[in-house]
């Protein structure tokens, strides 16, 4: 009972190791190609300008959390599609300067932090992502590990290939003790 009950164990562990490896890669690459990743309702997404600094520096990864347009208020900070047309509806996160209510159309003007004047274009509630609700120093290092090959491959191959190694060597282990068992009766 004690070795099943030790197999489900480590094959659950080595499960949940593998899908957070995963989760964290994934998260990683679709930030640095600009895209977002959005795991139980919060989207992780990377600054590529200037405009929220010094709050959010360029290259810090971000946390946004999806909410009802009615939540959000004057001051919050929100990620969402650009509605300028010159950006191809990427992704910027700025600043609720003012929210604007017509015919029961709710609409955002946003600023950046950084910036002397409000975005030309407003943001409709179906353009919102989230509000973001801070950094996430894990998702900013696996970025930084991800960009330089050689500590991609100290903290992330190598760790990976010593667990594989180390169920081999169980498995291994475990089948020729099978083995032996078989031949001693």
């Amino acid at each position: 009972m004690k070795k099943v009950l030790s197999k489900i164990v480590n094959v659950l562990t080595f499960s949940v190791i593998i899908a957070l490896a995963a989760l964290i890669a994934t998260v990683a690459i679709n930030a640095q190609k600009g895209k977002i990743t959005t795991v139980f309702g919060y989207s992780f997404m990377t600054v590529q300008t200037g405009s929220m600094e010094p709050e959010y520096p360029i290259g810090s990864s971000i946390v946004a959390k999806k909410v009802d347009a009615s939540e959000l208020k004057v001051g919050d900070v929100i990620s969402f599609y650009s509605a300028d047309p010159s950006m191809n509806h990427s992704i910027v996160t700025h600043r609720i300067k003012e929210i604007n209510s017509e015919n029961s159309v709710v609409c955002f003007v946003t600023k950046g932090d950084a910036n002397d004047i409000d975005d030309k274009y407003q943001v409709s509630a179906g353009d919102v992502i989230g509000r973001v609700t801070g950094k996430s120093k894990l998702v900013s290092a696996i970025s930084k590990v991800k960009k330089d090959p050689k500590l991609f491959f100290l903290v992330i191959v190598v760790p990976i290939c010593a667990i594989i190694t180390w169920e081999f060597v169980g498995i291994s282990k475990k089948a020729k003790a099978s083995s032996n068992e078989k031949k001693d009766s």
